[in-house]
């Protein structure tokens, strides 16, 4: 656990189990497009489905007709914060630079047993864009709070990318886009297409205490996120750990 603040950039990446709500639900819009509750829910029973790359076409369409709902403007947010395709000549990406693990229930599309967890045996993000990530989401902490309601199954104490000030969204976007793009598709080649890069879902920087009394929390519950490929980056120095 970190003596002081830890904190970790989370980029989620994605790509008729609920047919009839979601037929209902798609009739309602017909009805009335401006209705937000019916494309969050929406786009929820196609994540819950394991559509992501179909959601967040979704939730996208809805902030268009909705731009007063800030939770479907958080979407709209991300994908600006991430289009764009002038980020520099992307990062090689070897298999052998990990460590891998099985786990005994692989996500769908996988072979059981395939290993699926990958830890990189060197840093992946320079030291000079790791602290400038961490000066970035301590600087917009500072102006709006860190929010901590933005995740329902597993909340943790954030700060979204497209909140930091532009230079540190500009240093997310390139750490997302130049390395972990390329890992993505080096390590889950049966998931992500090198072809056609994946969607960035959400990206923010979590802080992690472990006093009780300071902002972040000391760990998260058990839970599955809502991508095809998760990538946490810890942002720390290794000497701050205890």
């Amino acid at each position: 656990m970190a003596r002081t603040a830890s904190l970790l950039l989370a980029a989620c990446l994605v790509s008729q189990t609920h047919a009839l709500s979601i037929a209902t639900l798609q009739s309602s819009l017909r009805a009335d497009p401006t209705a937000a509750q019916d494309w969050k829910a929406l786009g929820k029973l196609l994540s819950d489905a394991g559509e992501f790359a179909e959601a967040d076409l979704v939730f996208r369409a809805g902030a268009a007709r909705c731009p007063e709902c800030d939770e479907l403007q958080h979407f709209e947010r991300v994908a600006a914060t991430f289009r764009g395709d002038d980020d520099g000549e992307p990062v090689a990406c070897r298999a052998a630079d990990f460590m891998s693990f099985a786990v005994p229930e692989p996500p769908a599309g996988l072979d059981s047993g395939r290993r699926v967890v990958h830890a990189s045996k060197r840093p992946l993000v320079d030291k000079r864009a790791c602290a400038e990530l961490v000066a970035g989401a301590e600087a917009a902490a500072a102006a709006r709070g860190w929010t901590t309601d933005r995740h329902a199954h597993a909340p943790t104490c954030d700060v979204p990318a497209h909140d930091l000030p532009p230079a540190a969204a500009a240093g997310a976007r390139a750490v997302v886009r130049r390395i972990l793009f390329p890992c993505a598709t080096t390590l889950f080649p049966r998931l992500v297409d090198a072809a056609r890069p994946p969607v960035v879902r959400d990206c923010f920087v979590i802080r992690y205490d472990a006093d009780g009394d300071a902002p972040g929390f000391a760990s998260l519950k058990p839970h599955v996120d809502e991508s095809l490929v998760s990538f946490p980056v810890p942002l720390n120095e290794r000497d701050e750990y205890d």
